[in-house]
């Protein structure tokens, strides 16, 4: 089956890395700025919690060869020596294999032979790539949809709005944040619209505990009676 007919919401994560910690320098600069831009990847120092404790050979099995709608191989001399590379990467090609997809996404540092990894794939030439060109690329590739109801996992643009610097402070504006947009997912698009109109245009005296507006007037600009409410 070809993935691209696959529901992308099946998978835990839009995309996973495999690489060698030689490389992690320039790989973690690509995985910020996949996780700023709201993209879902599992890249191991990002899910130090969730794999404490696990079964690693077990998880990553799962990981590379179920869980993820694309995996990223960085080739280099060291990918193909390491233990644990090899484990992901072989879990990887045999999806590959199952679905005859395009789930695997080489990418060279160098031109190591990688077994099972056929010369005739298209891959990406990291000496040519800045971090965030690279970066730009994937996203490029997973054709991220505009995500509806998503909260995402890093709101650094609430944050810059808001001057939240310090580590405590992005705490505090991410928590409250988070519990206005569950309350927010309980309501209807149009209570949504009501509470925006009565947030842009009532008089900020007493924000956020006392806000008045003119019953009429936002009746007029909301453009619904609001006998109901």
């Amino acid at each position: 089956m070809n993935n691209d007919s696959l529901n992308k919401h099946q998978y835990q994560y839009d995309v996973c890395f495999s690489f060698s910690g030689n490389e992690r320098g320039y790989v973690q600069n690509v995985a910020n700025l996949l996780k700023n831009s709201g993209v879902r990847i599992f890249y191991d120092e990002f899910a130090e919690a969730g794999l404490w404790g696990k079964d690693l050979y077990e998880h990553f099995a799962n990981i590379y060869s179920k869980s993820s709608r694309y995996c990223v191989i960085f080739i280099s001399k060291s990918y193909s020596e390491r233990l644990w590379t090899n484990h992901e990467r072989r879990n990887a090609q045999e999806r590959a294999f199952r679905e005859n997809s395009e789930y695997i996404l080489p990418a060279r540092f160098d031109n190591t032979e990688i077994p099972g990894l056929r010369d005739t794939i298209g891959y990406i030439d990291l000496k040519k790539k800045t971090p965030e060109e690279f970066a730009y690329l994937i996203i490029e590739k997973i054709v991220c949809p505009v995500k509806v109801s998503y909260f995402p996992v890093n709101p650094n643009v609430l944050y810059s709005e808001l001057e939240a610097n310090s580590s405590y402070e992005k705490n505090v504006v991410c928590s409250i944040a988070s519990q206005i947009f569950e309350s927010l997912k309980m309501t209807t698009l149009e209570e949504r619209r009501l509470l925006y109109d009565v947030f842009l245009n009532g008089c900020p005296g007493e924000f956020p505990d006392n806000i008045h507006i003119n019953a009429k007037y936002i009746q007029k600009i909301a453009g619904f009676s609001l006998k109901k409410y």
